[in-house]
């Protein structure tokens, strides 16, 4: 699935803004 893919690139862009 791609959602996935999109769902982890987005995590992980939220996860750096956060830090």
């Amino acid at each position: 699935w791609r959602y996935t893919k999109f769902s982890l690139a987005v995590y992980m862009g939220v996860n750096v803004v956060l830090r």
